[in-house]
């Protein structure tokens, strides 16, 4: 398929090769590292080498910020494009642009995006605030938010599965219960579901921006937060990543 060859590396471990990409083949219950967050039998692991410097994507991001209201940082694993120059990189960009809201969705690298709203799993912000990020309580879960917000200022929302969602903004803390998914299956992809579905929920009520944010009701932050878990919920719900269109909410 597409001329691909199969490719063996050190350990055995294989993946099918096409010119300077790869995608990378495991073992059910014997993957190895870098790895999704949740590897799915049928699911893929893609490996793209991009052949323009990250100096020009930081130039085109530059050029297009007239445009950009919201720039998402995804970031999943500690390899890969996400170099300290990189990151360096975009924190500049996001002193350069105070309009656009940057969201920094990273797993590893969240302390590194001074000025970004931040999105984190229980675990992440547990653990990025110095606590053992296996099963953390809610107690400690809303410790974390405030620490995080006291650090950087801005909005950070923290995700807790079927548990629903934590976020602390400047008007204060608030919890929005999870939304209970019919037989769990695939949870990739769920947090940039929520994250779709939040940015959504805020553009249609005509806040997203900067200051738009600043002046959030209750009633609209709610909303958007509850169509994050609500799409959330239905995409863990089937196999590969497959979030909802609006008319399943």
């Amino acid at each position: 398929v597409l001329g691909m060859r199969v490719v063996t590396f050190a350990g055995g471990r294989k993946a099918l090769s096409f010119g300077q990409q790869k995608i990378n083949l495991h073992q059910r219950g014997n993957e190895f590292e870098p790895k999704a967050h949740a590897p799915a039998p049928g699911s893929a692991d893609l490996c793209f080498i991009a052949a323009t410097p990250i100096s020009a994507v930081i130039a085109h991001l530059d050029e297009l910020a007239s445009d950009v209201d919201v720039a998402v940082i995804n970031q999943q694993v500690p390899q890969g494009i996400h170099t300290p120059f990189l990151r360096e990189a975009l924190a500049a960009a996001i002193a350069r642009h105070p309009r656009i809201i940057f969201i920094a969705d990273s797993r590893h690298f969240s302390g590194c995006y001074p000025g970004a709203w931040l999105k984190l799993n229980a675990r992440e912000a547990v653990r990025l605030t110095g606590g053992p990020g296996e099963a953390p309580s809610r107690k400690r879960v809303l410790e974390a938010a405030e620490l995080l917000f006291a650090r950087g200022g801005r909005p950070v929302f923290v995700t807790r599965g079927s548990r629903g969602v934590v976020v602390r903004t400047g008007e204060g803390v608030a919890e929005i219960p999870g939304v209970p998914a019919p037989g769990e299956t695939d949870t990739v992809g769920a947090g940039d579901t929520f994250n779709a579905g939040v940015l959504a929920a805020l553009h249609q009520a005509g806040a997203l921006t900067k200051a738009g944010v600043a002046a959030l009701s209750d009633a609209t932050l709610s909303a958007a937060l509850s169509l994050g878990t609500r799409a959330a919920a239905v995409t863990v719900s089937r196999a590969g990543a497959n979030p909802p269109w609006a008319n399943e909410l």
